[in-house]
């Protein structure tokens, strides 16, 4: 073959998978980030156990794991939302309950993360859950349950 038709067969090839490359990311820019992002999180939150209670080493873990939920949250993945606790105080047995609920036994931070407020007196008492759409009115009953005036 002369080299000016191999060299045409590239260029074509070339263009051919150029345009395939950008149909693929345009389609599905939104699936490879939430990929890219749930993966590079679950790693983050392995690394913060792996490496312990080390100031330096963990708390770069940490940024990087609520950089990562972030982004998911602003993709669509994540729903974030905040129930103020009314009944439940800081350091008893109903809050450390609430906090063993809400880690449950099938925690998985892919699927859910918390925060739990109000250690602080000048912190309001809140719980923000960022979770799967599909798991937030579970959540929130599930902390309105504990979060129940006791009789």
């Amino acid at each position: 073959m002369p080299m000016k038709t191999v060299s045409r067969i590239l260029l074509v090839g070339g263009i051919v998978f150029l345009i395939g490359a950008g149909l693929l990311l345009a389609f599905h820019w939104r699936d490879i980030c939430i990929a890219y992002h749930r993966r590079s999180m679950v790693t983050a939150f392995e690394n913060i156990h792996r490496v312990g209670p080390n100031g330096r080493e963990q708390s770069k873990y940490i940024d990087s794991f609520e950089n990562h939920r972030d982004a998911l949250e602003s993709l669509g993945y994540f729903v974030r939302f905040k129930v103020n606790l009314r009944h439940i105080k800081p350091g008893t047995d109903s809050w450390r309950a609430l906090f063993m609920a809400l880690q449950g036994e099938d925690y998985s931070c892919e699927r859910t993360d918390f925060e739990m407020s109000g250690y602080e007196p000048e912190t309001e008492r809140a719980v923000v859950v960022w979770c799967l759409p599909s798991l937030r009115q579970d959540y929130e009953k599930l902390i309105m349950s504990y979060d129940a005036p006791e009789h």
